[in-house]
């Protein structure tokens, strides 16, 4: 996964958090294949606040949540983000069973044909 770290008032993350980031949204890839992925971080004066947007060939997922950690924002991110690409899917899903119920509909079956 190709992932593009933006930092604003924030020093370069250590390994340990760049590994957590990287494990959280390697799980969400397992659902859908990701082409590019950016997390931008920025450090308030109440904490950290992230950024992050997924997007292949023609989806784009974003989510942004603040919060005390990094660890604790990429948490909640990585739900949000489940979320949606689970609706997305489910959507695509039903629309397809949509469109083949509505076809079966119009098919008009030979009078002669024995079942």
């Amino acid at each position: 996964m190709n992932i593009n770290y933006y930092h604003k008032n924030v020093t370069p993350l250590g390994d340990a958090t760049k590994d957590y980031i990287e494990a959280k949204l390697g799980s969400i890839e397992e659902m859908v294949t990701i082409k590019t992925t950016r997390v931008e971080i920025e450090q308030t004066k109440l904490g950290y606040f992230l950024k992050v947007e997924l997007s292949n060939d023609g989806h784009t997922y974003r989510a942004e949540q603040s919060g005390q950690s990094v660890n604790e924002c990429i948490d909640i991110i990585q739900e949000e983000l489940k979320k949606q690409i689970r609706r997305s899917t489910e959507k695509e899903r039903d629309l397809k069973e949509r469109g083949a119920r509505s076809i079966k509909k119009k098919t008009v079956i030979d009078e002669a044909a024995r079942f």
